[in-house]
């Protein structure tokens, strides 16, 4: 049985959504994109 990693995807965007919310204060349009950048690396870590 091969294995997809397809299981890791919701706890993936679940981590990113956690980060954004708690930086939510922070966040203006202007800089939205980069926070999403940021919220990406820094739960890979």
């Amino acid at each position: 049985m091969e294995n997809t990693n397809l299981e890791q995807g919701p706890i993936y965007f679940y981590f990113v959504s956690l980060i954004l919310s708690l930086r939510a204060k922070f966040i203006s349009p202007i800089l939205l994109q980069s926070e999403i950048s940021f919220a990406y690396s820094l739960q890979t870590y």
